[in-house]
């Protein structure tokens, strides 16, 4: 009879004489028997973590990885101290190291399989193949700058990001446990305080409660002075720590307090019985929640705002090391760059069209927010598709970080001088500029003697500046003044507009529109379709052809299919000129040229 052991060494079996019921142990492999316990080898423990590491456990994949808090760095292999040289009676054990990285290659675990992947910040490449950096003194292989980024292509660069989250997680909980620490001794020291807040706040409430719940159980009349007395002990805890968010009954509901059959009475006895059925502890609870977050905001308690002050002071070079690492990912926009040549012989035209994806412009206002729309669906998307919906918030915070942003901005005025100084295009028409970009360009482009023309931002502050522009490497013959202007629906967006020679030339983000699914690429087509014909409208008479590039946020083929068969009035062709795949989360290539003529 076999019996299972734990304790036994690998490949030996326990089992029992059927004769004299002594144990005795069998190994299958070797056919070896023995009536002595092979018992396992003691697992030698660990060694020490060097001077400033620690252990943590990534949540996406479950293993275990070490962080230095001192240096930034990041890694999923143990850190070993230094040892003293081994005792000479003890033979030195050779072991296989791992071949040395290629210079810019960092290792990372995919979260979803486990396996070890490599990937080039700098490049954007990612590979399952371990990239060997050459023997010492060989020639490389890559020609100068052949591993120059492809800026605008994210695909495998999603694991840098993943990777990313894991490393950022790891200084954001630290500062969340040293900031909890803080603030925490904040709180004992106010804890009295706190309670006799709550208490008062009990006390009201339940005598208003006692006079208003067995009416509204009745379904009769409430009486005014208990809604008073109930919004007064609620306003007075809201105003102790300026809450954002008010649960004071609104006076819509409460001219319904006379009304037991009127449409707003059953809101105002849910409200009322809402805010009355709360005990003492979940009011000291929340006593303690809204002073933290006054606390947090910072003006409350001058020592408190002082070492946190110190703590982020702490954490910034971390997160910059990170952010020097992870840049070249986290800056780039979610479209590509589309090249594409137009028309032939002297009226040939290479063009770039971009929507560069608009990042916030840094916070130069006291009490200003940041307008974070321009990133936030992409942010979305990347969460969702990486199945890290609680890294939401860090994925924000990092990609509207003034490092990230100053990133963003070089990565587009250097795709600028690539198109131009490289690829030799002639006109470039760019998407999703902000005020901040806008004015980098102009003066970028003043040093390099190019030609700029931009659109009218969006009047809304709160929204994005959502500019288009245009650049050209020779001058324009005319301008729109602001841009041509476009309404859909409630959305309002201005195109720059410029003529070259006989060319207009035109910089458009067409607006989306809110339709069923099935509808929904159909609907953004005629929306493409409507603005080619404004455009034809407002702009052909005053030249012999029009080419509109930019973001359709549609298949682009498909609107010109749809525009061939209702061409504007005195054009005759249309073509369309587009890549594969153009936009990070689209099925469809949504960037590109239409040209009317």
């Amino acid at each position: 009879m076999q019996q299972a052991d734990g304790d036994l060494a690998d490949g030996w079996t326990a089992h029992k004489h059927p004769e004299n019921g002594a144990i005795y142990y069998y190994n299958a492999a070797s056919g070896q028997t023995s009536w002595t316990k092979p018992e396992k080898p003691q697992a030698a423990a660990p060694a020490a973590l060097p001077a400033g590491w620690t252990e943590h456990l990534d949540a996406g994949s479950g293993k275990t990885f070490y962080y230095s808090a001192s240096t930034g760095q990041t890694t999923w292999e143990r850190p070993q101290a230094a040892s003293a040289a081994p005792a000479a009676s003890q033979p030195a054990v050779q072991t296989s190291q791992p071949s040395v990285l290629a210079a810019g290659w960092a290792e990372h675990v995919d979260q979803a399989s486990g396996r070890t992947f490599y990937h080039n910040a700098t490049t954007g490449e990612t590979s399952w193949e371990r990239p060997q950096a050459p023997a010492q003194g060989a020639p490389s292989d890559q020609p100068a700058g052949a591993q120059q980024a492809a800026v605008g292509s994210l695909g495998e660069p999603l694991d840098s990001i993943s990777a990313f989250l894991s490393e950022a997680k790891v200084i954001r909980d630290q500062f969340k446990s040293c900031e909890d620490q803080i603030v925490g001794a904040v709180l004992v020291e106010y804890s009295e305080t706190l309670k006799q807040n709550a208490a008062q706040t009990f006390a009201a409430v339940s005598a208003a409660a006692d006079e208003l719940l067995p009416k509204a159980r009745e379904q009769a009349a409430l009486s005014a002075h208990a809604l008073d007395a109930l919004n007064t002990a609620i306003q007075a805890h809201e105003m102790r720590y300026g809450c954002a968010k008010s649960e004071v009954i609104p006076v819509t509901l409460l001219m319904a307090k006379d009304k037991p059959g009127g449409r707003n009475y059953p809101t105002l006895v849910q409200q009322v019985e809402t805010l009355c059925s709360r005990s003492l502890p979940e009011l000291e609870e929340r006593e303690n929640s809204a002073f933290k977050t006054q606390l947090l905001r910072g003006g409350a308690h001058q020592a408190l705002d002082a070492q946190l002050a110190e703590l982020k002071t702490r954490l910034k070079p971390s997160m910059q090391n990170l952010y020097q690492k992870y840049g070249q990912v986290l800056a780039q926009s979610d479209h590509t760059p589309v090249y594409q040549k137009i028309g032939s012989g002297e009226k040939e035209l290479s063009i770039m069209t971009w929507n560069v994806m608009e990042f916030p412009a840094p916070v130069r206002e006291v009490g200003k927010e940041l307008v974070l729309d321009g990133l936030q669906t992409f942010c979305d998307l990347v969460i969702k598709d990486l199945k890290r919906e609680e890294d939401r918030q860090l994925l924000i915070d990092s990609l509207s970080s003034e490092d990230i942003i100053a990133q963003h901005a070089q990565q587009v005025l250097h795709t600028i001088q690539d198109a131009f100084e490289v690829r030799d295009v002639d006109v470039v028409l760019l998407q999703e500029l902000s005020y901040d970009v806008q004015e980098q360009i102009k003066d970028f482009c003043k040093g390099k003697s190019w030609y700029t023309c931009f659109s009218s931002g969006n009047a809304d502050s709160s929204k994005c500046d959502a500019i288009t522009g245009i650049i050209s490497n020779k001058d324009f013959q005319e301008e729109e003044a602001g841009g041509v202007e476009i309404q859909e629906g409630k959305v309002v967006r201005f195109f720059a507009a410029a003529r070259r020679q006989n060319t207009w030339l035109v910089s458009c983000h067409v607006p989306l529109v809110s339709q069923e699914r099935e509808q929904r690429e159909g609907a953004k087509q005629e929306v493409g379709v409507k603005v080619v014909q404004k455009l034809v409208q407002e702009l052909h008479g005053k030249g012999k052809s029009l080419v509109v590039g930019g973001d359709w946020g549609t298949d682009v083929k498909g609107v010109q299919n749809r525009l061939s068969v209702q061409m504007p009035y005195g054009c005759s062709e249309s073509k369309a000129y587009t890549d594969t795949k153009t936009c990070f989360g689209a099925s469809v290539p949504v960037d590109g040229i239409l040209e009317v003529s």
